[in-house]
């Protein structure tokens, strides 16, 4: 109950909070990762809003749990589109822990926007004229951010898409560009107005 009379030497031992990617507070973004043994470990983001900046990206759907880093690499576009690639850091030991692509449903081409170029995108992939589907080792042109993207067709049943482009995935695709449908972003569930 006393201060001792002489001096104490205290030793802290801390445990280090391991660097995750974690939804931003209040975001509802969907964060899945796909293969955990990898090194850096890997996986895609859901639940995005179109013409979406890095700025809103960072600020308000996704942190850096621990001593992290995020670095973004825009699309083509330079947007934050399907296929931007999300690097977690870890800033003690300067490594990639984790790699994320976002998936936009129906952006396929990257631009961050749902429009008839995606709509061409898709019925030139159907028509067989592109090949980014086929997942094939020696399919150089497979593009698995494209695919999840392109596959909007869920079968009714949340996050459960059937793994296929076919025409239903145009039809939806070709009712969000009109307009008289939506892409649910979360769950890819298409609601017509």
């Amino acid at each position: 109950g006393t201060v001792p009379a002489n001096n104490v030497e205290i030793t802290p031992i801390f445990d280090r909070v391991p660097v995750e990617l974690i939804p931003a507070d209040g975001s509802n973004v969907i964060i899945k990762v796909e293969d955990d043994t990898s090194t850096p470990k890997t996986g895609f983001i859901y639940g995005l809003d179109t013409r979406l900046t890095e700025n809103k990206l960072l600020s308000d759907y996704l942190a850096v749990e621990g001593d992290g880093r995020i670095e973004v690499t825009l699309t083509k576009f330079k947007v934050c589109g399907t296929g931007t690639r999300i690097d977690v850091y870890d800033n003690v030991e300067n490594t990639i822990v984790a790699t994320y692509y976002i998936v936009i449903f129906g952006d396929i081409n990257g631009d961050a926007e749902i429009d008839s170029l995606d709509t061409s995108m898709l019925d030139s992939e159907i028509a067989g004229k592109t090949m980014w589907h086929i997942n094939d080792p020696d399919n150089d042109q497979y593009d698995q951010c494209k695919v999840l993207a392109a596959d909007i067709d869920n079968g009714g049943t949340d996050g459960a898409h059937d793994g296929y482009i076919t025409a239903v995935d145009a039809t939806l695709l070709d009712a969000v560009t009109l307009e008289i449908a939506e892409i649910d972003q979360q769950t890819g569930n298409v609601t017509y107005y």
